[in-house]
């Protein structure tokens, strides 16, 4: 199942180019047709930290151009379930303006998680259907 969510997570950025933490879950979200909220994001997090360690994502800000976390704003924002609360309002997971100062960082594909995904997709193009 993790690995299936990595696959998706990269389609998703192949296809976006990029996406902020929340928009990411809340994709991820519909796609698998809205499981319980808590395990949503853990799952999340959990693969986003198995993709960051494997170098296909990064997690960046962008100020002109990609600029990467560095590991204290990393901290600041991992595990996601810090970074997102549900707004039950709104039926969406949101940003929690405490962390990063507010500042959203954006997931981007690195070349190493472009290729991975092509690949992939290449290969069985129903590979990553959530």
């Amino acid at each position: 199942m993790a690995e299936q969510l990595e696959k998706e997570i990269l389609a998703i950025l192949l296809e976006a180019g990029e996406e902020n933490l929340p928009a990411l879950v809340n994709t991820v979200g519909v796609q698998r047709h809205s499981p319980p909220k808590d395990s949503i994001v853990a799952e999340v997090g959990d693969a986003l930290d198995d993709l960051l360690r494997k170098s296909l994502i990064e997690l960046t800000w962008y100020d002109d151009g990609w600029v990467p976390l560095t590991d204290e704003e990393q901290r600041a924002v991992l595990p996601v379930s810090r970074s997102v609360g549900w707004d039950a309002a709104a039926n969406v997971w949101t940003w929690n303006e405490q962390s990063a100062a507010g500042r959203r960082p954006v997931v981007v594909l690195t070349p190493a998680g472009e290729r991975q995904i092509r690949t992939l997709l290449a290969s069985d193009p129903g590979t990553v259907d959530g």
